[in-house]
Formats: structure tokens, C-alpha cells, sequence
């Protein structure tokens, strides 16, 4: 991990510019009223990503983490993913960096598969269809 921020920043574009260099990969939690909504990662550019974000006035909040590569991103947000699943709005579980073939250290899956087995079990799966 390059740079973990273990506080919040108002999401604002230009404060998103100014905290995160542009064409790295990371991974950031979105809160709204201070609670975590959303978590997501880009593989290629995190900047751009929040950014986006910034403009849809969905969050008003934004936590970060940059990595080195795409592959440590995907791992931080399954982790994310799977902490605070029954929180988020997060359904879909976070898809594997392209061509990267890693799966998640936690359950095993990494294509993006939908989340409905966690929400209405909440227990872990135990195969992999």
C-alpha cells in the first residue's frame, strides 16, 4: 500500500485533484452522514474515479487507499466488501483486475458474480458454482 488515509475528506472534485495523483490504482469507501455507503476501487485511476463520484452527489464523504497495482487494490476491496457488506449498498462482488486471474482471499470468487447468496444467507459460501 502506497498511501492508506484513515480519515475523511469532503468529496469535492478539485479536493480529489489535489489529495490523489492521477493514473494510480486504489481503492475508497464513500459515506453519506457519516456511514459508509459504497465501497469501490480502480485498477487504472483512482482520481478519476472519485472525481466521477463527486460530481453524482451520492456521498458526501470519501476515505482512500493508492496501491502499487491493480492486484493489492482488488484484495483491499474484498476485504472492504466483505467487512462491511451488510452496511454498503455494494451487491455485485468486486471483479478481479483484467486478465489478472486472482480470486478473493476471503471467498474464493473474483468475477464479479452477484452478491444475493451473502444478503439473504448471511453466511459464506462453501462451493463455487
Amino acid at each position: 500500500m502506497i498511501g492508506a488515509h484513515h480519515r475523511l475528506f469532503k468529496l469535492k472534485p478539485w479536493l480529489v485533484r489535489a489529495l490523489i495523483p492521477r493514473g494510480r490504482a486504489g481503492t475508497y469507501l464513500l459515506y453519506r452522514f457519516g456511514r459508509p455507503v459504497y465501497a469501490g476501487r480502480s485498477d487504472e485511476d483512482l482520481q478519476n474515479r472519485l472525481v466521477v463520484h463527486a460530481h453524482t452527489e451520492r456521498a458526501d464523504y470519501f476515505g482512500f487507499s493508492v496501491f502499487a497495482d491493480a492486484e493489492r487494490a482488488f484484495d483491499m476491496e474484498c476485504a472492504l466488501f466483505h467487512s462491511l457488506r451488510k452496511t454498503t449498498t455494494n451487491l455485485i462482488h468486486p471483479a478481479s483486475p483484467k486478465r489478472s486471474g486472482r480470486t478473493c482471499f476471503i471467498c474464493g470468487l473474483g468475477d464479479g458474480r452477484a452478491d444475493y447468496f451473502f444478503r439473504i444467507t448471511a453466511t459464506e459460501p462453501t462451493s463455487h458454482p
